[in-house]
């Protein structure tokens, strides 16, 4: 009897397989792995437009030794990077992440994990806070070439929010998001601008923001260093044009 019942099993499982294979039934799983490929295949299409940015990105970084680690996450594959020479920042560096979205890309440049600890740890978060709605409202970084408007004329290229991040990391940074379009007339500027322009307003700004956030200054004190740092900075060069 159970001979018998193990031939009739044997025998089921053998037309259902070649019934499967020749397409009569379609497993679940087939059928979603093939949706899955061809859903990759969709993306890898309209993300072909990132991975090209991407790429020349990189180019600059290698071109400038500039250190930076490749990340090629499905979501959205990034760059992270380290600045040298800001010697007014804690750690004497910063640090900078680029995100490739499928139209845009987000630029992120932001204080060293000390900078981060230090916020996290201040009581005048308050404060600090009031000083980004100043940054934000009246900083406007300009992009130089540094050849004395040899390659581009300088100018206020990009427009980076001041913040905190809202994870556990509480990175004091500027974002941004920048449209493909955008950087492919202005590749070299816009490069220019997240490795050169960000690090050193950030340099700039580290006395008022630190010295606030360790009870230094108030918050009116920082704002004129603010002034002083930057905006007299920024006035005398545009007068100098």
């Amino acid at each position: 009897m159970q001979n018998e019942r193990k031939k009739e099993i044997d025998e089921i499982l053998i037309k259902t397989e070649k019934k499967i294979l020749s397409g009569e039934i379609k497993t679940h799983s087939l059928i979603e792995f093939k949706e899955s490929q061809k859903e990759k295949r969709k993306r890898l299409r309209k993300m072909s437009q990132a991975f090209n940015v991407m790429s020349e990105i990189t180019r600059y970084l290698k071109t400038h030794n500039m250190y930076f680690e490749k990340y090629w996450e499905e979501d959205a594959p990034h760059i992270t990077m380290a600045f040298k020479n800001c010697d007014r920042c804690p750690g004497r560096f910063t640090e900078g992440s680029i995100y490739f979205y499928e139209d845009c890309m987000e630029a992120r440049v932001y204080y060293s994990e000390i900078g981060a600890k230090w916020c996290k740890e201040s009581k005048h978060l308050s404060e600090l806070y009031r000083l980004m709605n100043y940054l934000n409202a009246k900083v406007w970084p300009r992009v130089k070439d540094g050849m004395d408007g040899a390659l581009y004329s300088s100018e206020h290229l990009l427009t980076p929010r001041f913040c905190v991040t809202e994870d556990v990391c509480q990175d004091i940074t500027t974002i941004m998001a920048i449209p493909y379009s955008h950087f492919e007339l202005d590749a070299l500027q816009t490069e220019d601008f997240i490795t050169a322009a960000l690090p050193y307003l950030l340099d700039s700004l580290s006395a008022p923001i630190f010295f606030l956030l360790i009870g230094e200054v108030n918050i009116e004190e920082a704002i004129r260093l603010v002034d002083t740092e930057i905006l007299e900075e920024a006035k005398s060069e545009i007068r100098q044009e």
